[in-house]
């Protein structure tokens, strides 16, 4: 059978306004402390907003955080990853999608040798992903028809 055969590896990744982290610590670094007051949070950590402001944080929540956090898993073997994110920096809005954690997501993919591209909406240092960006990532050409 050729469909047994083919790798069920991930080729690549493409994330709109992801929500790369979870953690209030990175969160709180990235500038955007307004994202501590959604009741994502709250709810999910069984934390109040006001202690998680303070990263008063017991071990096993911090375990629960990190493994839901996107960029905690990050190492040099993963697929290429490409994050767009329709607000600038300066945005004061979008806080628990906020491009700052893109940012953050995009340093710390470097940092591990992960390759990831980061594009932010009137940001010039983070333009938009080259024309068939998906395409290339999958090693195919417009010509290449998916069989």
């Amino acid at each position: 059978d050729p469909v047994l055969r083919e790798s069920s590896r991930l080729q690549g990744a493409v994330g709109m306004s992801a929500q790369t982290t979870v953690d209030p610590a990175d969160v709180k670094a990235g500038g955007i402390l307004e994202a501590l007051n959604h009741n994502m949070f709250s709810n999910g950590l069984k934390y109040s907003n006001a202690k998680l402001k303070t990263l008063d944080i017991d071990a096993e929540t911090q375990k629960l955080i990190d493994y839901c956090s996107p960029v905690k898993h990050l190492d040099s073997g993963d697929p290429p990853i490409c994050l767009i994110y329709t607000g600038p920096f300066s945005r004061d809005t979008d806080h628990i999608h906020h491009s700052k954690l893109g940012l953050l997501f995009k340093k710390r993919a470097d940092a591990v040798g992960a390759t990831c591209t980061l594009s932010v909406r009137n940001e010039p240092n983070y333009p938009n992903p080259e024309p068939n960006y998906v395409l290339k990532l999958l090693g195919l050409t417009e010509k290449d028809e998916l069989k």
